[in-house]
């Protein structure tokens, strides 16, 4: 079934980096509900990777206080 979705699914690099924003998005629309300040959540870039021989699904979340 695997082999058969990855041969199928098409997802080009701007999917990547649109479905990467909406994510962002969502946390930080979650963190504006637990009262956090707008002005100092911020969404960054999403960076491109290099495809690996050995992929596996992740995401990356940076929390830094200024």
């Amino acid at each position: 079934m695997e082999a058969l979705l990855l041969t199928h699914l098409a997802a080009t690099d701007d999917d990547m980096r649109e479905l990467a924003l909406q994510r962002g998005v969502i946390v930080r629309d979650y963190l504006a509900l637990q009262k956090l300040p707008l002005e100092r959540l911020f969404l960054g870039a999403a960076k491109a990777v290099p495809p690996e021989a050995k992929w596996s699904p992740r995401a990356e979340l940076n929390l830094s206080a200024r």
